[in-house]
């Protein structure tokens, strides 16, 4: 995994949503704090999947509450929350970590 790999130092940068790479780094019990995010390469979908197996009047819920979402506006403000991040620049003295940040 990418983020293990971040955390010990044997990778330097990782391109993926940033979403993910939050979740990654928390997971392996990274320090968040010496993330430095860039510019977006680009947009990325992301996609709901279930199993087979799943009823079909689960499905029916899920899909319902989806389309209750989009048509009170949640949706739409959930996306914008995400969608109008904007990036920093990172200083140059931050940019070259002289020590070991993820312990």
């Amino acid at each position: 995994m990418n983020a293990k790999r971040l955390k010990d130092r044997r990778i330097d940068a990782w391109v993926a949503p940033r979403s993910m790479i939050i979740h990654a780094v928390r997971e392996v019990r990274g320090n968040l704090d010496v993330l430095q995010f860039g510019q977006v390469v680009r947009v990325s979908e992301l996609y709901l999947a279930a199993s087979k197996n799943l009823p079909e009047s689960e499905a029916r819920k899920w899909q319902e509450a989806f389309a209750a979402m989009q048509a009170d506006g949640s949706w739409a403000a959930i996306r914008r929350r995400y969608e109008q991040v904007t990036v920093d620049s990172v200083e140059d003295e931050k940019r070259h970590v002289r020590e070991e940040p993820f312990n």
